[in-house]
């Protein structure tokens, strides 16, 4: 079901720069999932809210000093952002996915981890 999931929502993104930031989102949440197992998050997870979401970090960090300046306005400078850690768009994808599960996911509290302390 998965693959046919990821499908839908591609193919729901028309433009080519709105596919390749829904492909770069999942796999921020997928990063975080692998590398942090004691999360766990059963809400659905809508990936252009997500991607909203990062817009908006993008603005209040880079636009801040033009409060009135839309978030419209300046989508396409966050669209066109290289595809990176440092100042690119994964860094405010990244704060954008945190900031959903901090939210509103839950953690498992039943995993193992060989790492104790005592």
């Amino acid at each position: 079901y998965f693959p046919f999931f990821i499908e839908v929502i591609l193919n729901n993104a028309k433009e080519p720069v709105k596919r390749q930031l829904c492909v770069e989102m999942i796999v921020v949440i997928a990063s975080l999932f692998d590398r942090n197992p004691e999360i766990e998050c059963c809400e659905c997870l809508n990936i252009q809210e997500l991607i909203t979401e990062a817009k908006k970090i993008y603005k209040n960090k880079i636009y801040d000093n033009t409060p009135n300046l839309s978030l419209d306005e300046n989508i396409t400078d966050f669209e066109y952002l290289p595809s990176k850690i440092k100042n690119g768009t994964t860094l405010y994808m990244i704060q954008a996915a945190i900031k959903f599960l901090i939210t509103e996911s839950s953690f498992n509290e039943t995993i193992e981890s060989d790492c104790v302390i005592s």
